[in-house]
């Protein structure tokens, strides 16, 4: 199994004094997935916060008629899943589990203190907060644009998690668009015969994505790039 780095030497802890290092060391455990698995539910307390370590997490809320919207995903990039463990309230999404999921739970009574004493972290959580705010907002704006408009934004924001090689599934890009497998593999498929995208198994290469921005935002200018 291959060794992960040590998560206390990365943004934002890395600046942290060795005694925080290791004090937050012996507050958190480790904790592994199964796909589907359930991380928290939307509206329970904000006892944790979760770092993603390996594997992709889906954010998910209810909306009307007991659908649900993914709003965000949490990879190894964006680290923090559960951010309002940081300043106490409710989880504010479902987190899910978009495939084997390796996390680490911190509990939110040992964060207070931090955020208060070091001012680069509660920097680095702000600008956190706002980055998912802005990604909530992308996917409440695009939820009820035309469905090909839809998953071109899925597969953007996809793209910024994970670059042009998405290790992803039809099916996953259905759910996070809000339609049917059937409808996705209609529109990958076309996509892939414009060129746009290579889909194989597991797997969605985006070869242009300026083409793919395009259909995100039908009033900006085409770029085959």
């Amino acid at each position: 199994m291959m060794r992960l780095p040590d998560w206390t030497a990365q943004e934002p802890f890395k600046g942290l004094p060795m005694p925080a290092h290791r004090w937050l060391r012996s507050a958190a455990r480790e904790k592994r997935l199964k796909e589907g698995e359930i991380l928290f539910q939307e509206g329970e307390p904000a006892d944790h916060l979760w770092i993603v370590r390996s594997g992709w997490v889906r954010l998910v809320r209810r909306v009307t008629d007991g659908q649900h919207l993914t709003v965000d995903i949490v990879t190894p990039k964006g680290r923090f899943c559960g951010l309002t463990a940081f300043i106490g309230g409710h989880y504010m999404a479902t987190a899910v589990a978009a495939g084997p999921v390796t996390v680490v739970a911190i509990p939110a009574k040992a964060l207070s203190h931090l955020m208060q004493e070091h001012v680069e972290l509660a920097s680095y959580v702000a600008k956190q907060f706002d980055e998912r705010y802005q990604h909530m907002v992308a996917a409440y704006t695009t939820a009820f644009c035309p469905v090909q408009q839809r998953l071109a934004a899925v597969l953007i924001r996809l793209k910024g998690a994970f670059g042009s090689v998405l290790p992803v599934t039809r099916r996953e890009v259905a759910e996070m668009g809000g339609t049917t497998v059937e409808t996705a593999i209609r529109v990958t498929r076309q996509m892939q015969k414009e060129g746009i995208l290579q889909v194989s198994r597991g797997r969605i290469e985006i070869l242009h994505p300026g083409l793919l921005s395009h259909i995100e935002h039908p009033s900006s200018p085409a770029d085959g790039t």
